[in-house]
């Protein structure tokens, strides 16, 4: 019982200063304006495309970030949201051709009505940047959407979960798990600290999805530190008993710092 008591506790103070936010955010929801509802719909869309062209190819396309947040948290939107960040993982029998991809993703967006794609910037060979078009919008109300290769099966690292449009319609979703999310979002937020150029709109952003998304009842705190911990094997090369020691560290300082903001 007692080794259950930290994840016992940080759901009890999630839920209790979950409220508020709750509150706040079913307030802004009702009042998000037209073009921001309107931008979810298209995205919607797009996504519902761009995971029918992943499962063409035998592949997972997996949604990150913001809307994948939302997805964890009820599935309706509650707030703007930028772009789509997705990620497609690799499928052992189809050889990875980023040619190929970028030219039937490319293909696929621009038959979409209404929206007119250009792609903005490939970094290297793993991440397409498509964005919209149209100068006269300011930055944060174009469309964007951003696809990232992941050289390695998909594994456990998704969850099915629904999304829901202006009208209510649902549509079922891959996005990536809620502990790796969280596990993501703690690492971020402890990494940032102390760095003058970040906004701080996005600090307060990854600390009400943070918390948001440690309320969850599938929220699983152990798996989240396995998360964590492999990724500091894998990525920083630590030992399996520093990683852990890492994991738990990060982790802990991030569940402290989320309660930093209520407002």
């Amino acid at each position: 019982m007692i080794d259950k008591l930290p994840d016992l506790v940080h759901r009890i103070t999630s839920a209790i200063t979950d409220s508020a936010l709750l509150t706040r955010r079913r307030e802004a929801s009702g009042k998000l304006e037209k073009k921001w509802i309107e931008k979810w719909d298209k995205d919607l869309q797009t996504i519902a495309s761009l995971h029918a062209y992943a499962q063409s190819t035998g592949r997972v396309l997996a949604l990150q970030g913001g809307i994948a947040v939302e997805a964890h948290c009820g599935g309706v939107l509650t707030r703007p949201h930028d772009d789509v960040d997705a990620v497609m993982y690799m499928n052992p029998d189809r050889p990875i051709n980023h040619d190929q991809d970028r030219t039937e993703i490319e293909t696929l967006l621009q038959e979409e009505s209404g929206t007119k794609w250009v792609l903005h910037n490939e970094e290297g060979t793993h991440k397409l940047d498509f964005r919209e078009d149209v100068r006269a919008k300011p930055w944060g109300e174009r469309r964007r959407v951003e696809v990232n290769w992941a050289d390695y099966p998909v594994g456990e690292r998704t969850q099915t979960m629904d999304l829901k449009d202006s009208k209510g319609r649902s549509r079922t979703v891959t996005v990536e798990h809620i502990d790796l999310l969280v596990a993501n979002k703690a690492r971020i937020i402890v990494n940032n600290v102390g760095k003058s150029d970040i906004p701080r709109r996005t600090r307060h952003q990854d600390l009400d999805d943070m918390r948001r998304l440690m309320a969850q009842s599938h929220y699983n705190r152990d798996h989240c530190l396995t998360f964590l911990q492999s990724y500091y094997i894998y990525r920083e090369n630590l030992n399996p008993a520093r990683a852990s020691s890492k994991a738990s560290e990060v982790l802990q300082k991030a569940e402290s710092m989320k309660f930093l903001r209520t407002g």
